[in-house]
C-alpha cells in the first residue's frame, strides 16, 4: 500500500497544486535547516585546524587553513542564497553544493597528507552526510548524488595523493563512504514518505473541510432561500397570509410595549368574479397581480402588504394620524383605478373598495381579531357603496 502511495506515478495523478504546495513546505523547511547547519558548520569546520595542528607537519598547516576558509565562505554564502526568497525553489541544490564543498573539503585533507592510509575521512563523511541528512529529509536522489559525488572525489584524492595506492584499504574505505551514504538515503525516503504522507493527508482534510464549508455556506442560502420563499405569495410575490399573520401579531405586541398605534387595512378588487367569469381565470390572475405590483411599489418603509385569500389583500400602516392615512389609502385607490389593462379588444376597469381598522395599544391580542374586524368594516363598505373606505376606530 505504502509503494503504491508513494510512489512517482502515484504522486504525478495528484492535483498539480497540492504538488506544488508540497515542495513549496518542503523547500521551506529545508532553507531553514540548511541556514542553523551551514552557521554551525561553518565554526564547527574551521574549529578542526586546533586539530590539523596536532595531526600533520607544521608546513601542511596553512594549505588547510585556506581551504577551510575557502569552505566556510561557501558555507556562508549558502546560508545567504537561503535567505533569498526567489532561489527558494533551487534550495535542494544549495544543499549539495554545501555538503560537495565540504566533502571536498575532507577529501583535501586526505589528498595532502596520509592518501589511501588516512583514516580521516570517516569522522568528516559521517558528520557531513549526517548533518546533510538533518538539512535535506526531503530529496533521498540528491543524497544519492551528492554520495556518488564524493566517491569520485574521495577516489581521485587518494589516486592523486603522493602515498602508494592501497587497493584493500581503497575498497574499505569505499565500504565505509557507500554504507552511509546507502543509511543516510534510506533515512531521508523513510522520512520524505512520512513527511508527504502526513501532507496529503492533511491536505485531504483541509480540502474536506473546504467542501464541507461550502456545501454548508450552500445549504444555509438554499435554506434562507426557502425560508424565504415560504412566506412569498406564488401569484403576487408579495407576503402571504400565514407570514401577514406573523407580522402582524408582532406589531400588535411591538405598538402595545410602545405605546402606539398603527391601521390594518384590508380591500378587494369590485366585481372580480365578473372578471374571471367574462375573461377567464388567467385574465383575473393577471388583474390580481397588477393590482399588487401597483400597491406593494408605493409601500413606505415599515407598511407591509400581503395576499389574503382570492381578491383580498391586507396592508398595515403606521406613523399616520387618520387625515394622512385616508390619504394614502386614497391615493392607493386612485393608482389602482388608473391600472390600464385590456383582455382581447375589451378594456378592464379596476376599482377597490377598502375596510381598515385603527389598532390602538392593548385593543386586540391577535392578528385573527384585527383581521376579522377589519374585514367587518370591508362588508359594511361594499354594503353602502362600493369604491369607497370604511374605517373603524
Amino acid at each position: 500500500m505504502l509503494q503504491n502511495l508513494f510512489s512517482d506515478r502515484s504522486r504525478r495523478s495528484l492535483p498539480a497544486e497540492v504538488l506544488r504546495r508540497y515542495k513549496s513546505s518542503a523547500d521551506d523547511i529545508l532553507a531553514f535547516r540548511l541556514r542553523i547547519i551551514a552557521l554551525c558548520g561553518s565554526v564547527l569546520f574551521m574549529g578542526f585546524i586546533y586539530e590539523d595542528r596536532l595531526l600533520f607537519p607544521t608546513e601542511l598547516i596553512l594549505p588547510l587553513v585556506k581551504m577551510r576558509v575557502l569552505v566556510c565562505l561557501i558555507l556562508l554564502s549558502c546560508f545567504t542564497v537561503t535567505l533569498i526568497k526567489r532561489f527558494r525553489n533551487h534550495i535542494v541544490w544549495v544543499a549539495d553544493l554545501a555538503c560537495i564543498s565540504t566533502i571536498a573539503g575532507v577529501c583535501y585533507v586526505v589528498y595532502l597528507t596520509d592518501g589511501v592510509n588516512s583514516a580521516y575521512y570517516k569522522d568528516g563523511f559521517t558528520v557531513v552526510f549526517l548533518a546533510l541528512l538533518i538539512g535535506n529529509s526531503f530529496y533521498y536522489k540528491h543524497q544519492l548524488m551528492a554520495g556518488l559525488v564524493s566517491v569520485l572525489l574521495y577516489t581521485a584524492a587518494v589516486r592523486g595523493s603522493a602515498v602508494p595506492f592501497d587497493a584493500a584499504k581503497y575498497s574499505y574505505s569505499i565500504y565505509i563512504i557507500g554504507s552511509v551514504v546507502f543509511f543516510v538515503a534510506l533515512m531521508v525516503r523513510l522520512y520524505e514518505m512520512e513527511h508527504f504522507y502526513g501532507f496529503a493527508r492533511n491536505e485531504a482534510l483541509t480540502q474536506s473541510e473546504n467542501n464541507l464549508t461550502d456545501a454548508n455556506k450552500k445549504l444555509e442560502v438554499l435554506f434562507r432561500n426557502a425560508e424565504e420563499m415560504s412566506k412569498i405569495d406564488d401569484l403576487t410575490k408579495i407576503y402571504n397570509r400565514r407570514h401577514f399573520f406573523d407580522v402582524l401579531n408582532g406589531k400588535i405586541e411591538s405598538c402595545a410595549k410602545e405605546g402606539v398605534f398603527f391601521y390594518v387595512v384590508i380591500f378587494d378588487i369590485d366585481h372580480f368574479k365578473k372578471i374571471n367569469d367574462t375573461h377567464g381565470h388567467l385574465a383575473g390572475d393577471k388583474v390580481i397581480k397588477l393590482v399588487a405590483e401597483a400597491v406593494s411599489s408605493n409601500m413606505r418603509p415599515k407598511s407591509y402588504i400581503g395576499r389574503y385569500g382570492g381578491d383580498e389583500f391586507l396592508i398595515i400602516i403606521d406613523k399616520a394620524d387618520q387625515e394622512v392615512f385616508l390619504k394614502r389609502v386614497g391615493r392607493l385607490q386612485e393608482m389602482i383605478g388608473g391600472i390600464k389593462f385590456t383582455t382581447g379588444d375589451q378594456p378592464i376597469k379596476i376599482s377597490m373598495t377598502v375596510g381598515a381598522v385603527r389598532v390602538n395599544p392593548g385593543q386586540y391580542r391577535s392578528a385573527e381579531r384585527v383581521v376579522e374586524a377589519a374585514d367587518m368594516a370591508l362588508i359594511e363598505a361594499k354594503r353602502r357603496c362600493r369604491g369607497t373606505i370604511n374605517l373603524l376606530e
